[in-house]
């Protein structure tokens, strides 16, 4: 699969910015990030655990892409009943964005808190902003959507234990 190689140079991160920018006209952002859950055959061990909340074994997978939908960063290590923001605040790039002062921005959907480094839609937009502000969002953090279903379409796993 390669490297995931998030951009943390200033020249690297203008271009990333530059790139989101060009989908909606949202600023300064970095990444979109989300999780996706990847059938798996029941585990001997913890096997509750693995059971997601579409009723199935699986893997909650974790990613970062950038705008080009090259994920940036991966965590596969948690069960399907694990939820987003646990596996965020729990992985090595959610504790690099904590400490660090990073100038921009992640793209995550509502089961994610908004941080100020971590940008969320608002949920009941009462302004022509705040729907302006979704709009872009959406339209911008799509790419790991159709990151995730590039993924699954190239490499077709679990179908059968979905059934």
């Amino acid at each position: 699969m390669g490297d995931f190689v998030f951009p943390t140079m200033p020249s690297t991160q203008k271009s990333t910015k530059e790139s989101f920018f060009d989908i909606a006209g949202f600023p300064k952002v970095l990444g979109a990030i989300d999780c996706t859950l990847v059938p798996i055959m029941a585990p001997k061990r913890d096997e509750v655990a693995y059971v997601c909340r579409k009723g199935y074994h699986a893997l909650n997978i974790q990613a970062v892409c950038d705008a080009n939908m090259r994920f940036t960063n991966c965590v596969f290590k948690w069960p399907g009943s694990v939820h987003d923001s646990y596996i965020w605040n729990n992985s090595a790039h959610g504790q690099y964005f904590e400490k660090k002062n990073i100038d921009g921005w992640l793209l995550g959907d509502s089961g994610y808190a908004c941080r100020p480094w971590l940008l969320t839609p608002v949920l009941n937009p009462s302004s022509e902003g705040q729907e302006k502000y979704n709009r872009c969002h959406i339209k911008t953090r799509n790419t790991i959507e159709r990151a995730f279903g590039l993924c699954k379409s190239r490499f077709r796993y679990g179908l059968k234990w979905q059934q």
